[in-house]
């Protein structure tokens, strides 16, 4: 497949970016999950050739894989022993103001990812930032964006923050042979979220304000519906006869 040219590309070439765009449209288009769909990729490219066996396979013996299973098992125990939900109720407060709202849910989220999987702590906080905004009389899209930004740049101030942390140590360590720390990158990672921080509280009113679905439910003046039924002459007939039949009854002494 090597001397095969086409356009100045080989066929195996071809296969790769053919199957890069597949996997690109069946992530846009469809609602596969995504792991059917890199394993479906990761096949096609096995099945032809593309790439030997053992390069195909070599992501699952990686340490820095295992190393993100062993952590969703933490965070699994975290969640039913109930410590993430203590950390929950007392990390948010009742501020005075969106702003300080803003960082008093960007700051413990941001140091939660740093430790724990993004998405779950996103999946732990969204619930409790949608009654915590009902409290605050605040439409819960002001503390929702905020709190996805949050967990995103406070995965990388440490290198078990986030997963692409884990493989960009595993490929540093196999070029040079020098294992990285865990808080290598919470300098760059400390500015970036300070400059999210800042930049988050400093356009709040960009933010937009959207109510959801359980919200709109709630107004059920807008969902109410008077009925009025008539009392036809024929049932009142019937309704008087039961009546007369049940008077008329003579109750044994």
């Amino acid at each position: 497949m090597e001397s095969i040219l086409f356009l100045g590309f080989t066929l195996n070439a071809w296969i790769v970016i053919v199957t890069v765009l597949l996997v690109f449209i069946l992530m846009l288009c469809t609602k596969l999950p995504a792991d059917f769909v890199f394993l479906g990729a990761m096949t096609v490219l096995m099945v032809t050739g593309t790439l030997p066996v053992n390069e195909v396979l070599a992501g699952f013996s990686s340490s820095s894989v295992v190393l993100v299973g062993a952590l969703f098992v933490v965070i699994a125990g975290l969640v039913h022993t109930g410590t993430m939900q203590w950390i929950v109720k007392y990390a948010l407060g009742t501020p005075k103001s969106l702003k300080m709202a803003i960082l008093q849910l960007m700051v413990p989220v941001a140091v939660l990812s740093s430790f724990l999987s993004n998405t779950t702590v996103v999946a732990i906080f969204i619930k409790v930032v949608k009654i915590w905004s009902k409290k605050l009389n605040i439409a819960p899209s002001k503390l929702l964006i905020p709190l996805s930004y949050a967990s995103g740049m406070g995965g990388i101030c440490t290198l078990i923050g986030t997963p692409p942390n884990l493989l960009i140590s595993g490929f540093y360590t196999e070029q040079t042979g020098i294992q990285l720390s865990i808080f290598t990158p919470t300098l760059v990672g400390l500015f970036c979220l300070a400059v999210g921080i800042l930049s988050m509280i400093a356009m709040q009113k960009m933010v937009p304000v959207r109510k959801s679905p359980e919200d709109a439910l709630e107004e059920t003046n807008d969902y109410t519906v008077e009925l009025l039924v008539p009392f036809s002459r024929m049932h009142r007939e019937n309704g008087e006869g039961s009546r007369t039949g049940r008077s008329g009854r003579r109750t044994p002494d």
